[in-house]
């Protein structure tokens, strides 16, 4: 029987969908007379090009739809490109307000040191490097000051403990403070100093600064 109706056909002819070996289906004909051989020759080249077509349209489909995810991935690509350009942009901006920050931070602090008393230690304690006013006011060279220790220009002994713990607690990053007196062949002076750690960027203490206020005794 065919499900084409209810009356019984003499005949029922079935053809498949074939395409390069892939069925795509098939085609199904009843007839209530015999269907000549020239017939069914035809159908099945017809089907030939019926499968053909199919083929065809679903690789068509698969294409677009291919096509369809390579543009949305396109345009992902494009958004996360103008993101990544933007913040590329961003960062660049902050580096090159950082940098003139850095500039005016140098300027200023070269500028307080031809004005301030200010001396730079290493973390053993050591001077490493003296501001030209400061030389000034102690009437020293600054190979008279560079390589010696805090303290030594005092006039008053050096207590080693005491020295000691002092500098363990600005390599840990702790500011202190320091009064100590020093001597000319003319004058007397009241140094009292303000030592403040220098951190690089991980945080680590690599130098240590003290900005000296300068007091003339009677």
């Amino acid at each position: 029987t065919s499900g084409l109706g209810e009356n019984t056909p003499s005949q029922i002819l079935i053809i498949p969908l074939v395409y390069n070996d892939d069925v795509f289906g098939a085609i199904e004909l009843a007839s209530f007379t015999d269907i000549d051989k020239y017939k069914i020759e035809f159908i099945e080249k017809v089907s030939t090009g019926i499968a053909s077509t199919i083929s065809a349209v679903k690789v068509n489909i698969n294409t677009a739809v291919l096509l369809e995810e390579t543009k949305a991935k396109s345009e992902q690509m494009a958004a996360q490109d103008e993101e990544v350009k933007q913040t590329l942009e961003i960062m660049q901006t902050n580096q090159d307000n950082l940098s003139e920050s850095l500039d005016k931070l140098t300027a200023t602090f070269n500028a307080v040191k031809h004005v301030a008393n200010i001396i730079e230690y290493d973390l053993q304690g050591r001077i490493i490097a003296v501001s030209e006013n400061y030389l000034h006011l102690l009437n020293k060279e600054k190979e008279d000051i560079i390589g010696k220790y805090q303290g030594s220009l005092s006039i008053e002994p050096q207590d080693i403990v005491k020295f000691n713990t002092f500098w363990q607690h600005l390599r840990r990053g702790v500011t202190r403070t320091n009064i100590t007196k020093y001597e000319t062949e003319e004058k007397k002076y009241e140094i009292k100093s303000f030592f403040s750690p220098v951190k690089n960027k991980e945080g680590v203490t690599y130098k240590i600064i003290s900005i000296d206020q300068i007091t003339k005794l009677k």
